[in-house]
């Protein structure tokens, strides 16, 4: 019996890979909060199409498709991980800030307010965040997805690119 997707007969690279980002995906969607967590968990959990969480949310389709292609960008993207992987060199606030400036996507003039910040601090955190962050898209990346390590050059661009196959239908 297989044990994982690459073990399966008749499954495609395409089709492993894109099981390999939904299962990223879904461990990454704590990180996420309010309606973009709901959003994300009806698409991805529910098997709930864009035109109906659109209908639940009062929406437009072509908001809640925008909406959840730039969330899995996000959730995809090695730049969080990469301020994980070397939290000894930010503070926890820094690591904070990082999700959610790199992972929930807000302002930085969101996060001053939410931190009671100068925009000064908030400039110096999100500079040192992209130093370290910088690192995933310039850099080759090591990543784990499904147990496989998978060699990414260019991890920002490649992504863009690639995580445009989740779509709403």
């Amino acid at each position: 019996m297989p044990s994982t997707m690459s073990d399966k007969p008749g499954i495609t690279q395409d089709k492993r890979r894109e099981e390999e980002y939904l299962e990223v995906i879904r461990r990454r969607l704590s990180l996420l909060s309010g309606t973009d967590k709901v959003v994300m968990q009806m698409y991805i959990h529910g098997g709930i199409s864009c035109k109906q969480i659109a209908e639940l949310c009062g929406l437009t389709q072509t908001s809640v498709a925008r909406r959840v292609r730039r969330l899995a960008g996000r959730l995809i993207d090695q730049r969080y991980v990469m301020c994980l992987r070397n939290r000894d060199k930010l503070s926890p606030r820094d690591l904070r800030i990082a999700r959610d400036y790199l992972v929930r996507g807000w302002s930085m003039a969101r996060i001053g307010r939410e931190y009671r910040l100068s925009s000064y601090r908030v400039h110096k955190s999100i500079r040192a965040i992209d130093n370290i962050a910088g690192a995933a898209s310039t850099s080759v990346a090591y990543t784990e997805l499904s147990g496989e390590t998978l060699q990414r050059a260019d991890s920002q661009k490649t992504t863009e690119r690639e995580y445009g196959h989740i779509q709403c239908l």
